[in-house]
């Protein structure tokens, strides 16, 4: 019983969802309780049923769940169907309404009617089950669905989802695909007047509409339009969505939306309104004509993505110089509100100088935060190889330009260049002459820079606030030229200066995450394993090739590291038979079994001395020089595993500050590199598996 009390409130809590002059009256004597006591009652006496605005509530949590299971709700009694059905708020999503299914024009009328004026979402799937003669009837499908929704009133809809992707590969003629993007489009003009979100997705080489039905949405602020992706530049258009309008002489003044998410398009607008309210852009595989352009008109713009993006050098849309001179190359753009910014591929850097034949420009972004110019992975695969797309890294960064980034971006915070294919050191310099103060979180793994010489060149007078710091090679430990004892040694110098601030709240938390690949695993060989190999070698060399071995082996001392003395002495004595311990009398005073008969402690300790100086001049022979490279490189395997040893020791202790996180290249089902499990990767992933 308290369960249900319970599961009442929380549903009555909810039942603001619903106007309630929207529901339906009249019920008491059906199902539901009546607003007063009947008369002639006591007033605590116990109502029947529930109130009806606790049932609608219910029904919301049905209908979430399934439009099904709110079909069948309707079929328990009269006084549940006539509630549901006249609550037009439960039918207000016609959500996955599939084009090719027999009974698809039916429901579309039915939830249209019961919906009346609160229909607020519909989304078209073409689900063919690889059967190309269903494709044939789309166009006429599509038709007969808007003018259904159109009959009831589709000037309520808010959202419009036409997905066409699932049926390009069935196509013999794209025909039927261009007129359901017509008719989506004409729907959206005429009728669907008040969308606010609108989204095409197709594999079409160019779009059959632009600005006349723009100009016609006036609450837009959402659009997303898709396109082939195999060639971004070719002959695959959006024609000007935002320059022309034929129905007045005048262009388009300002522009409502707030996100703009175009992939495999091209954009030829060479002029744009002006988009005070636009926030987020993302182009993907996209020819932009103006990208400077859209740019300057957009001011507030927080998040802005540039992925594999063509764009004609900035000064060709400017005005003629005076006089019929040269053009002058673009100023500096600022961007005030911009937070997050993601560059791939041969996308314009923004903090090049511009010429009058680059595409290049400079911004200035005194709030940014966050800057991605790493390897990404799309979140859709390749219709002919079944691939995760893969954008490369940004192709064109240089010392200076990163530079410039850091001296315009006073406040990053993060800065992500995850497998970028630069062959030199473009990151060191730019951090030893602009490093910000701010940048809390660095992720370079995978790249030719990511060193441990860049690992030791960092510090507090470079990075006082780092936090995170993600060397992680995805292609495995064996090419990761960042060692642990590098990190080991890193985490010293910041443990020195954070560790002591810690006290209060933030004592025992660390001051330094740093995410790498595990050196090694249980089914490596042990150090004892390894330390055995070594010795089985040395006893093949001479004591002259052995002392010389020493001076051959590169060191990477992590904090609390043997000194080299001490070292080359062990390496020096493992030849040497093992020290033969004191072997004690039996208590008859003869000799034990296990050695010569031990007169006391100063004999026993006497004869094994005797016998390791002669173990120690029994000579040895010389070894031929396959078997001293041979030792070399198990002595160099053997101490390596003992500095990552101690590293992780040291990393390990409860004062150090630091974190080891080992990295993780997580697979799907096909085999193909995600990602997603990977520490930290939550957050530069975010927003890319969205509905976008």
């Amino acid at each position: 019983m308290s369960t249900i009390t319970t599961t009442t409130r929380s549903a009555t809590a909810l039942a603001p969802r619903v106007p309630l002059t929207a529901l339906p009256e009249g019920y008491a004597s059906l199902f539901f309780a009546a607003a007063a006591p009947p008369p002639g009652k006591n007033a605590i006496t116990r109502a029947r049923g529930v109130p009806l605005e606790t049932f609608i509530a219910i029904m919301h949590f049905v209908r979430d769940g399934s439009e099904r299971d709110l079909v069948r709700a309707t079929h328990v009694c009269t006084g549940w169907r006539r509630a549901i059905v006249e609550c037009g708020h439960l039918w207000s999503d016609l959500d996955q309404v599939n084009v090719v299914d027999t009974v698809t024009v039916e429901r579309v009328r039915v939830v249209a009617a019961r919906a009346k004026d609160h229909l607020r979402r519909l989304a078209l799937t073409f689900d063919v089950e690889d059967d190309p003669s269903l494709c044939l009837t789309i166009a006429v499908v599509v038709k007969q669905i808007f003018r259904e929704v159109s009959r009831c009133g589709a000037r309520g809809l808010e959202e419009l989802t036409v997905d066409l992707r699932p049926i390009f590969h069935l196509l013999e003629d794209l025909e039927p695909a261009y007129n359901v993007v017509v008719l989506a489009i004409q729907f959206a003009e005429f009728s669907a007047v008040n969308l606010r979100t609108l989204k095409i997705f197709t594999a079409l080489d160019r779009f059959p509409s632009g600005a006349p039905f723009l100009s016609s949405l006036p609450d837009l602020d959402k659009m997303v339009i898709t396109s082939a992706l195999n060639d971004p530049y070719g002959e695959m258009r959006l024609p000007d969505f935002f320059s022309i309008m034929p129905l007045e002489s005048a262009q388009l003044t300002s522009c409502a939306l707030t996100r703009l998410v175009l992939r495999g398009t091209s954009l030829m607008d060479s002029t744009f309104p002006d988009f005070p309210a636009l926030r987020e852009v993302k182009l993907l595989s996209v020819r932009i004509c103006n990208l400077y352009g859209l740019l300057v008109r957009a001011p507030a713009i927080q998040t802005l993505w540039l992925r594999s993006v063509q764009t004609d050098p900035a000064n060709r849309f400017l005005p003629p110089a005076p006089g019929g001179g040269p053009k002058d190359v673009p100023a500096p753009l600022e961007l005030p509100a911009l937070r997050h910014l993601c560059i791939a591929g041969e996308s314009p850097l923004l903090w090049v100088p511009p010429t009058p034949t680059t595409s290049h420009f400079v911004v200035v972004t005194p709030f940014l935060e966050t800057v991605d110019l790493g390897q990404q992975y799309d979140c859709e695969r390749d219709e002919e190889s079944g691939m995760l797309r893969v954008y490369l890294s940004t192709l064109h960064p240089t010392p200076d330009s990163l530079s410039t980034l850091f001296r315009n971006a006073p406040h990053l915070r993060k800065l992500r260049m995850t497998s970028h294919h630069s062959p030199l050191d473009i990151l060191s310099p730019a951090l030893r002459h602009a490093a910000p103060d701010t940048l809390t979180t660095l992720l370079i793994g995978g790249t030719s820079f990511a060193t441990d010489a860049l690992v030791d060149r960092l510090g507090l007078d470079v990075l006082p606030s780092l936090v995170w710091l993600d060397v992680f090679h995805p292609d495995g430990k064996e090419v990761n030229r960042v060692t642990v004892q590098a990190l080991a040694r890193l985490g010293e110098r910041y443990k020195s200066v954070k560790v002591p601030a810690l006290g209060g709240p933030n004592e025992g938390k660390n001051a330094l995450t740093l995410v790498t690949n595990e050196p090694f695993t249980a089914a490596d060989p042990s150090t004892s394993d390894l330390r055995a190999a070594l010795r089985n070698l040395l006893l093949t060399l001479s004591p002259a090739q052995v002392s010389h071995l020493p001076s051959q082996l590169a060191l990477n001392p992590p904090p609390g590291a043997l000194s080299f003395p001490v070292i080359a002495h062990e390496i020096n004595v493992m030849p040497l038979p093992p020290a033969r311990p004191p072997f004690p009398l039996k208590p008859n005073g003869k000799s034990s079994a296990a050695g010569d008969p031990l007169d006391d402690p100063a004999t026993a300790e006497r004869k094994r001395r005797n016998a390791a100086a002669a173990a120690a001049s029994a000579p040895r022979p010389v070894a031929d020089q396959a078997m001293v490279d041979e030792a070399k490189r198990a002595l160099q395997r053997w101490h390596v595993r003992r500095e990552e040893e101690w590293a992780l020791a040291s990393c390990r202790r409860d004062d150090s500050g630091v974190e080891l996180v080992w990295g993780v290249r997580e697979y799907d089902d096909e085999g193909w590199a995600c990602g997603k499990a990977h520490p930290g990767a939550a957050e530069w992933l975010k927003g890319a598996e969205d509905d976008d």
